[in-house]
């Protein structure tokens, strides 16, 4: 859906968590929907912003909650 980060992970495996994941890349720049979506969720839920250096620790943080 437009604005909304590119990977949203729900489920009981998660212990009820959502954990919302921008992924950026190279050039790739936040426009201004996703700038307001940002604000909103860096204030209330797990938000990551991942990119090619940091993407690997955020999606193995993820997996390895038990």
């Amino acid at each position: 859906m437009k604005d909304l980060p590119d990977v949203i992970v729900i489920g009981k495996r998660f212990k009820g968590d959502i954990y919302f994941i921008e992924i950026k890349t190279k050039g790739d720049k936040f426009h201004q929907g996703q700038l307001k979506v940002k604000s909103y969720l860096e204030k209330s839920t797990n938000y990551f912003i991942a990119d090619e250096k940091n993407y690997k620790q955020i999606f193995d943080g993820i997996l390895s909650v038990s």
